[in-house]
């Protein structure tokens, strides 16, 4: 149980979740690897690493260019069909994030418990680290290690996982979604029954959503403004995701 006092500053609503922008008294929450914040698919969230500190034992990963000194700890599952880029952009100065990936073959429990699967630093514009997440397995839980170590600043930064969708899991699984780019009606057609399907746009805002029980549906897509957005499909117990664009 963490201890700590917190003064709001005001409410950011990013992406599909509502997040309190704080400043902390104390050590933020996430300052523990095991008490991650969980990144939500398709969301941006902001953290503070203002008074983040390291634990006792935890270790520099392979690519930092200084000792972790100002550790904050996120989580994600890694979603179907895509690879992922995690982008790391400070806020309010210019000191550049270290990151580094971690899974954890069994539960979450210390430093052990985690082995580190990918690192970058300063990978992006100024401020920015960008780590390319490719062949990660599906549906598994991912630890993000942002730090912080060679500034002496307090500050804020932005995290957002922005996924790279293939046709290749749509293609094997034999999915078409057609066509793409589209007009006025979305195509969809599957081997199994179809259970649900929802859009999103870039912000993550859910624009549709209906369940179904039929292999072919018809989504109309007039109503939509003109951009790219994310059509997750449920299909037997399982997520499968892929973008297209509404003209």
């Amino acid at each position: 149980m963490y201890s700590f006092q917190k003064k709001t500053i005001g409410l950011i609503f990013i992406g599909l979740t509502s997040f309190i922008f704080s400043s902390f008294q104390g050590s933020p929450p996430n300052d523990n690897l095991c008490n991650p914040i969980n990144i939500p698919e398709f969301t941006t969230v902001i953290g503070d690493y203002t008074n983040a500190s390291v634990e006792d034992d935890e270790i520099t990963p392979s690519c930092f260019l200084v000792d972790v000194q100002r550790s904050l700890w996120f989580s994600y599952v890694s979603p179907s069909a895509s690879d992922t880029d995690i982008i790391v952009t400070s806020l309010d100065n210019s000191d550049t994030p270290q990151v580094a990936i971690y899974e954890a073959p069994e539960d979450c429990t210390d430093f052990d418990s985690l082995v580190e699967v990918a690192c970058s630093v300063g990978v992006g514009p100024d401020g920015t680290t960008i780590i390319y997440a490719s062949n990660f397995t599906m549906e598994e839980t991912y630890y993000i290690q942002v730090d912080y170590g060679g500034s002496s600043n307090d500050g804020t930064f932005e995290i957002y996982l922005e996924s790279n969708f293939s046709t290749q899991g749509f293609d094997d699984l034999q999915i078409s979604l057609y066509p793409n780019p589209t007009s006025d009606i979305l195509y969809i057609e599957a081997a199994d029954n179809i259970d649900e399907v929802l859009i999103y746009n870039l912000l993550g805002q859910e624009v549709y959503k209906k369940k179904h029980t039929q292999n072919e549906v018809a989504i109309p897509t007039t109503n939509l403004d003109s951009a790219k957005y994310f059509v997750k499909l449920q299909i037997g117990g399982k997520t499968y995701v892929e973008g297209f664009i509404k003209y």
